[in-house]
């Protein structure tokens, strides 16, 4: 079983007007009720990089509320029951899955896009560990490790 989060947006394509409008509308956003999702992603709807040639995977109207389903960070490589061992062959390919894209629709180049996240729920496992060789402090922590 992977690791999946659950993360509902409410995506608003337009211009913002100031810092002070965006967060006026967090605060109110804070106090209504978790909106039900109308659309969802799959964690199998990923790719790894941000590019324009990625096709959207979902395109929606201005204020629709989604759920996206992600992977965790080794795209399933790693899991609850690996070990230090499984380091070794864990592939730098498909890191850092990303869920999407998303096409706003009447989102035009230049527009600023606000989203409020209103849940997140972490599943069953997770993990952190040391790749020997990588991350900025690679020559300190050479050992490889895994919790």
């Amino acid at each position: 079983m992977t690791m999946k989060q659950f993360i509902y947006l409410i995506i608003s394509a337009g211009l913002v007007a100031s810092c002070n409008e965006v967060n006026q509308q967090a605060q109110e956003s804070i106090s209504k009720e978790i909106p039900e999702p109308q659309y969802s992603l799959s964690n199998s709807q990923t790719h790894n990089k941000f590019s324009r040639s990625i096709s959207p995977a979902l395109s929606v109207p201005n204020g629709s509320v989604i759920e996206f389903n992600t992977e965790e960070a080794t795209d399933g490589q790693l899991n609850s029951n690996s070990t230090v061992k499984d380091l070794a062959s864990v592939s730098f390919d498909p890191i850092h899955p990303l869920t999407g894209p998303v096409f706003i629709e009447g989102a035009q180049p230049g527009d600023i896009l606000a989203v409020t996240l209103h849940k997140i729920e972490i599943k069953d496992w997770a993990w952190t560990a040391i790749f020997p060789g990588f991350g900025f402090l690679a020559e300190e922590f050479t050992e490889p490790y895994l919790k």
